[in-house]
């Protein structure tokens, strides 16, 4: 496998297609502290009419994927 990642060529040519380069970062999705939010969040929106009615629609407009399960 090749890579470009270090390739100054290729950062130029990125640029030159009007590109930038930024860092971003996400939150730890293994940390246990992550875990134990969703989990409460979870149970916070659990009951919430609005929730139930945004879920449904998602899996409606999902459904209309080919693929998607």
């Amino acid at each position: 496998m090749h890579s470009h990642k270090n390739s100054p060529t290729r950062e130029k040519q990125i640029r030159t297609d009007g590109l930038r380069s930024i860092r971003l970062w996400v939150p730890d999705t293994r940390s246990p502290e992550f875990r134990e939010q969703v989990r409460q969040q979870c149970i916070s929106i659990a009951s919430d009419p609005a929730e139930k009615e945004a879920l449904a629609f998602t899996e409606q407009a999902a459904s209309c994927i080919k693929g998607w399960e």
